[in-house]
């Protein structure tokens, strides 16, 4: 770990809001994010695909027959497109490749299978625009990288064409929060906590059923997936998410490569300007997706 990583670890552990009132730790987080600068030269464009609004980012000349879905993180209950906005445009630059960024309803507002049910809705709206199963690319980080899980397994399901690879940081899996992990990491990692996860956890599913494959994708079954690229460190609590998805995806005979980045902490990867293991994430990532594409940048 470097010792930027270090610094930025110490840092987050004092300034990450972790209020238990969903409403006042969305406006902070949104604050906090503000002070992040966007990527030059990338466009930024607001729109609604069906019912759900998005926005896109995107440099000029980038070609119109490819996206990248891009899911936050936040719980299920955090985050908006005024959070993300630093890192998609960045991703939008450093691949050339259009960036759409989905604010899917939140919970406890909108509980499960809201959120789920807004990705599925912009998935196929492009389909309907013309841009072909085979030219989307789906990417989040932590509930978002879960959630890109649940929507192919959705997808899968129904018989329908799917994207050609996923892109998951640190994703959340497992909601059953039984995880060694949760524990021998949680003095280790400055953004996640056990009883935030509980609460997180509480306010998405209600009364639903916490093993369901499009709750906890970690129990569903990977036939038929697109290649998987994960990033993880190894000093987060949702360690434990990635090395059993890895563990179940390589039992179904897909293509799975998990990177782990040693004394790295939860969603390092959307920070690619604070950190060098978090730049050095995003060029592997964008080396992934051109290779899928037989494209280059």
């Amino acid at each position: 770990m470097s010792i930027q990583s270090y610094i930025i670890k110490k840092i987050l552990r004092k300034v990450v809001p972790t209020d238990e009132d969903f409403s006042l730790r969305r406006k902070k987080t949104d604050e906090l994010a503000g002070k992040n600068s966007l990527a030059k030269n990338v466009n930024i464009k607001e729109v609604q695909l069906g019912s759900v609004m998005c926005e896109w980012a995107y440099i000029e000349n980038a070609p119109l027959d490819k996206v990248i879905i891009y899911l936050h993180g936040g719980g299920f209950c955090i985050g908006s497109i005024n959070t993300y906005r630093h890192f998609t445009s960045r991703l939008a630059k450093v691949t050339g490749i259009r960036v759409l960024y989905v604010e899917y309803r939140l919970a406890p507002e909108h509980p499960f299978p809201k959120a789920l049910e807004d990705v599925i809705t912009v998935y196929q709206s492009l389909l309907s625009q013309g841009i072909s199963s085979g030219n989307i690319i789906f990417m989040g980080d932590s509930a978002g990288a879960g959630l890109c899980l649940s929507t192919t397994l959705a997808l899968r399901d129904k018989g329908e064409s799917l994207p050609t690879a996923l892109i998951l940081y640190s994703p959340w899996t497992d909601l059953t929060l039984t995880s060694k992990s949760l524990k021998t990491n949680e003095k280790k990692d400055p953004l996640v906590s056990i009883n935030d996860q509980k609460n997180l956890v509480k306010a998405y599913i209600k009364e639903k059923d916490v093993k369901n494959p499009l709750v906890s994708p970690r129990f569903g079954n990977f036939n038929g997936f697109p290649p998987i690229l994960i990033h993880t460190g190894t000093d987060e609590i949702l360690l434990d998410d990635s090395l059993y998805l890895e563990e179940k995806v390589k039992k179904a005979g897909v293509e799975v490569t998990l990177k782990l980045w040693k004394g790295m902490f939860h969603v390092f990867s959307i920070f690619p300007d604070h950190t060098p293991e978090g730049k050095k994430s995003l060029k592997e990532v964008v080396t992934f997706i051109h290779s899928k594409w037989g494209t280059a940048y």
